[in-house]
């Protein structure tokens, strides 16, 4: 392989696809980089077994071939050099690195040895707006389970009907939801993506506008974006039936200013106990938001809020968890709904009769009461 390309290229390439890489495991090939031509395109593949991402950037071909290279020390050399043409030819076992004044031989490993990326085949195929696919992957990340207990926890769930994609995250603790609206006619499916795929999917899509396709096969999906790649085993489990922790209705509803309220929880925060808490009263034109710790003191503010049924007296939650869903509330009023101090809160967006309501349905969270604190 010899071929030249620009140095922000070539670092491109990298960062997408190193965040595949595994760093503890013990076949050195996988803390490698595949380099290959494909199409009169640089190619770039990393895997850990579980997730696969490649990418391409453009470049002067002159001779094709391919080499796996240890990435760590790739990425490193590569980021030193200053933004010129880079000249990378592979020499026996070794791809030799020319910029300007620098020069490097790097040792690498036979592409042949490289795990292969098994297809994945098109047995399910959706679009999927970027921008607003990016935004809902963020909501409902915080909300995956971290414990490896229960594995079909430990993922997002993908639920769609063929003409809305929901996406579903839960720990028992809290869920957050969160639906996209599908063009055209597509195929009813469920799967479940592992959180470590959402993360570095919001990390790749970045400003990436226009749409992202997503594949689907009885074990796999592969998401392809512009020059990019990933391919993601999926969470074998039956993801709970979350419709049935959301309650029908709601006694109570209080609507709130969102920053105020943000404010507030955040600096009641600082005084809450070990267990994270800090309780919620309500009043017919006001939220009170207080914590108290022996170590530290208490505190103690008032929002103005519009209290639709009875006064609650006392809520304890999890100022963690409540600030979880409270920073994905995408409007400037919050809607708080709830029947008592001991069943499930649900956090959203709140619209006046007199504002156009957003086309996708706003971001849905669900936070269990703290109880006997």
């Amino acid at each position: 392989m010899k071929l030249s390309c620009l140095q922000k290229n070539l670092i491109q390439g990298i960062t997408q696809v190193e965040k595949a890489i595994s760093r503890n495991s013990t076949l050195p090939i996988l803390s490698n980089i595949l380099l290959e031509i494909d199409q009169g395109r640089l190619k770039f593949s990393a895997t850990n077994l579980e997730l696969a991402i490649s990418s391409w950037i453009g470049a002067r071909i002159e001779k094709p071939g391919s080499l796996t290279i240890p990435a760590r020390i790739f990425s490193s050399f590569v980021s030193s050099l200053p933004n010129k043409k880079v000249d990378l030819e592979i020499k026996g076992a070794s791809l030799n690195i020319k910029c300007e004044n620098s020069r490097a031989s790097i040792k690498g490993l036979p592409a042949k040895d490289f795990p292969l990326i098994p297809p994945v085949k098109k047995e399910c195929e959706v679009n999927l707006p970027a921008p607003a696919f990016k935004r809902a992957l963020s909501q409902v990340i915080p909300a995956v389970s971290i414990s490896d207990s229960r594995p079909e926890l430990s993922g997002i769930l993908f639920k769609s009907d063929g003409q809305e994609l929901a996406l579903v995250a839960t720990d028992s603790y809290r869920l957050a939801e969160k639906k996209l609206l599908l063009k055209g006619a597509n195929p009813g499916f469920k799967i479940i993506i592992p959180q470590r795929t959402a993360l570095e999917l919001v990390k790749i899509i970045g400003d990436q506008e226009g749409e992202i396709k997503l594949i689907i096969d009885e074990n796999q999906a592969l998401f392809e974006a512009k020059n990019v790649e990933v391919v993601t085993r999926l969470i074998d489990g039956n993801f709970p039936d979350y419709e049935r922790i959301i309650p029908e209705k709601f006694s109570r509803q209080a609507i709130l200013d969102l920053r105020e309220f943000i404010s507030q929880v955040k600096t009641s925060a600082i005084f809450s106990g070990v267990i994270d808490d800090v309780v919620l009263s309500f009043s017919k034109s006001r939220a009170l938001i207080s914590s108290e710790s022996r170590e530290i003191g208490k505190h103690e503010a008032g929002v103005v809020a519009k209290l639709k049924g009875r006064p609650l007296e006392k809520m304890v939650l999890n100022h963690r968890y409540l600030m979880d869903g409270l920073n994905n509330i995408s409007s400037d009023q919050l809607q708080i709904s709830f029947n008592d101090a001991h069943t499930p809160v649900m956090l959203s967006s709140y619209h006046p009769v007199s504002v156009k309501r957003p086309k996708n349905r706003d971001f849905l969270y669900i936070v269990m009461p703290i109880k006997n604190p």
